[in-house]
């Protein structure tokens, strides 16, 4: 069975985020999550909301990650394992960052592409706002993670940020997560 490279796809975030925002200590986070309802994230004095739909299928709630002014929260199937999912689903909650949605898609790819240089990572934007945008990569070539397809939706609301990425390895049947993952990432919303 192949495996999802689960670190590349949980780490890449944390550092081209990183690399974007100053150190600022904030308090930690608190999050409920609970399987296909909406989500609500409470920062500081500020109220961070997301809402979004989910598949139909059970995800639970792999890993949760508070640094400096970043916050990773990743979900993967109720049934896998982080080290065999196949499918993983995280939203990435930045604050006081000063970057475009197409400029941290850009730079994104670009750190992407540094990470596989001997593969080939494609991209497309399929809808670009002002504040937000969503779009998806993949990579070809002789890579561990030659089967890895993604979509990212990111949304911008003053100086915060959200980027909502579905990963999945079962490219057999892209079209039809297309269609399911486009869907919930366009109607998610980030008030």
């Amino acid at each position: 069975m192949k495996m999802m490279r689960y670190v590349t796809v949980v780490w890449l975030p944390l550092t081209l985020a990183l690399s974007l925002i100053a150190c600022k200590k904030e308090p930690r986070v608190e999050s409920h999550h609970t399987g296909t309802q909406a989500k609500e994230t409470e920062r500081s004095k500020e109220k961070i909301q997301y809402s979004l739909k989910a598949d139909g299928r059970l995800w639970k709630l792999a890993t949760e990650d508070t640094q400096e002014q970043m916050k990773i929260t990743q979900y993967i199937l109720e049934n896998e394992q982080p080290e065999n999912a196949t499918e993983l689903f995280s939203v990435t909650e930045m604050t006081d960052i000063n970057i475009t949605p197409a400029e941290y898609f850009s730079q994104f790819i670009t750190q992407l592409q540094k990470r596989y240089a001997n593969a080939k990572v494609e991209s497309k934007v399929s809808v670009q706002k002002i504040n937000s945008l969503l779009g998806e990569w993949w990579i070809n070539g002789n890579s561990p993670d030659n089967t890895q397809h993604e979509w990212i939706r990111i949304i911008k609301k003053g100086n915060e940020i959200a980027v909502l990425r579905y990963s999945t390895i079962h490219t057999e049947d892209l079209e039809h997560a297309r269609k399911t993952w486009e869907a919930i990432l366009t109607e998610a919303k980030f008030e």
